[in-house]
């Protein structure tokens, strides 16, 4: 019988740590690749994850025990540069963690995560 639980789509940003943090469920629902890409869409202020190639601009390789047992439920991506960036784009304090729900969207095989800086 299949599980109805619900699925946390979620990712968190920690500037001073410069760490993005991924939900298992994130990687899950992208059909469980080996390498996830983050995008950016400055205009819509949202980011997305998608499965990609290895080859892919800020592909990330996710972690092959991620979803054995006792191992986190989150993949951590350490990118001072890149955390930095997203942080100063969306107005966010670099001193609090920041955590966002998305969406699927299928069309695209992709987690959608709309930003809401303060202004």
């Amino acid at each position: 019988m299949e599980s109805t639980r619900k699925l946390k789509l979620n990712f968190s940003i920690h500037g001073k740590a410069h760490v993005i943090s991924v939900s298992r469920d994130v990687v899950r629902v992208l059909g469980k690749p080996e390498y996830v890409r983050i995008l950016k869409n400055e205009a819509k202020h949202a980011v997305a994850f998608q499965a990609c190639d290895e080859k892919e601009l800020l592909s990330f390789k996710v972690p092959e025990k991620l979803f054995t047992t006792g191992y986190s439920s989150t993949f951590r991506i350490y990118s001072l540069s890149f955390v930095s960036e997203l942080l100063q784009e969306y107005h966010l304090d670099n001193n609090v963690r920041h955590s966002f729900g998305g969406n699927y969207v299928e069309e695209h095989n992709a987690v959608v995560f709309p930003l809401v800086g303060e202004e």
